[in-house]
């Protein structure tokens, strides 16, 4: 019988081969397994890297926009003054009165138009454009023989974007083509 504090080395494997390719196999799915576990670990520290490299695109992205867009609400509210200022020019021009004024109206508009370029906050709305649903609003239709069918035949309140987003559409009036 064979001594239990005995150890066990590579000349007592030779005595039972049975034994050794046991304790090699052992060894190796061991091996194996650790492998395993090791490229896991390598593939979840790699998606958190990814993971973190997209979480700073998206958060810079977003501060970009928050920048790029900060001062639409002030832009907004700007927005009703410039449609009044162009209601009393209107007026003035059908009255025939008021001429100082007129040019006062006029001088303040063109000014404000200055503004709104300036901050990246171009017009939309022009008649004889072709109707688009992105930026314009269409209030009515009606027939026209001078324009074809689906182009912008009036303007009732120019639309403005700031940058690439329409913050408010203009609204229109399109043209169903010529009378029938």
């Amino acid at each position: 019988m064979a001594d239990p504090h005995e150890e066990v080395g590579p000349n007592n494997a030779d005595e039972n081969p049975s034994e050794g390719d046991g304790a090699q196999g052992t060894e190796r799915s061991e091996i194996e397994r650790l492998q395993t576990e090791l490229a896991d670990a390598q593939e979840r520290v790699l998606r958190a890297q990814a993971e973190m490299e997209n979480f700073r695109r998206r958060t810079r992205r977003d501060r970009e926009d928050e920048r790029k867009f900060a001062t639409q609400s002030l832009l907004t509210d700007l927005l009703p003054v410039m449609d009044n200022i162009e209601r009393a020019i209107d007026a003035a021009n059908q009255t025939g009165d008021g001429s100082g004024l007129l040019q006062g109206f006029q001088m303040v508009h063109y000014l404000l138009l200055e503004v709104l370029q300036k901050h990246d906050c171009p017009r939309i709305g022009a008649v004889g454009d072709l109707f688009d649903p992105i930026v314009h609003e269409a209030i009515a239709e009606e027939s026209s023989d001078e324009y074809e069918k689906g182009v912008v035949t009036r303007v009732n309140l120019f639309g403005y974007k700031l940058h690439d987003r329409v913050i408010r559409p203009a609204q229109v009036v399109v043209s169903s083509g010529p009378a029938t």
